[in-house]
């Protein structure tokens, strides 16, 4: 087998990624395993700053994202967009990797380049049970991205109801306003959930 004949198992290719990010952003468990089992190092990154774990998050593959923490991945580094793994797996609604992250204290106050944080970006994508799952770990609800939107303006103004409910319920701010549509979606939700 190359790794115990001495092969680099944290060579990057051309693209800075090594054999460790390219198998947990394919889903190649076996090979992760193998190749957490001979060392290779979760915290380096590829060309785009990303980590094992963040690809892993990404992708949706709990196994190896929960494997890639075991081995000491750091849960805070941030990519080129200065996104982290817990707003990768927010935004696609991964949830057990989602609560992974918080189990091993995730930060959730960073924020991305666009300012969103993992609440912002999961209630703009209408993942309900991550926005949940946040709102429990105590996120910041009144967060504003750089256009100024919190996670309730972004929810309201995509439609997402249930996860404006949640938001309301969290003590979202319902007077901070961007826009007059996302006003009028807040009056109605603020309605339905006051009857």
């Amino acid at each position: 087998m190359m790794l115990e004949g001495g092969a680099d198992k944290d060579l990057p290719d051309e693209e800075g990624a090594t054999a460790l990010i390219m198998s947990s952003q394919e889903g190649h468990k076996e090979i992760v395993r193998l190749l957490l089992k001979n060392r290779a190092d979760p915290l380096l990154t590829d060309d785009c700053e990303r980590t094992a774990l963040m690809h892993a998050a990404a992708a949706g593959h709990s196994d190896i994202a929960l494997w890639l923490l075991q081995a000491r991945a750091d849960t805070n580094m941030t990519d080129e967009d200065d996104a982290t793994a817990l707003m990768f797996a927010a935004s696609r609604g991964e949830n057990d990797i989602l609560c992974d992250l918080l189990i091993a204290k995730a930060g959730m106050e960073f924020v991305d380049k666009n300012g969103e944080t993992a609440l912002c970006s999961a209630a703009r994508k209408g993942h309900t049970t991550a926005v949940e799952c946040l709102l429990v770990s105590r996120a910041n609800v009144d967060h504003r991205d750089v256009k100024g939107f919190t996670a309730l303006q972004h929810a309201a103004q995509s439609g997402y109801h249930e996860i404006v409910q949640l938001l309301l319920v969290a003590g979202a701010d319902k007077e901070i306003v961007v826009t007059e549509s996302v006003s009028q979606v807040l009056q109605v939700e603020q309605t339905r959930h006051s009857t």
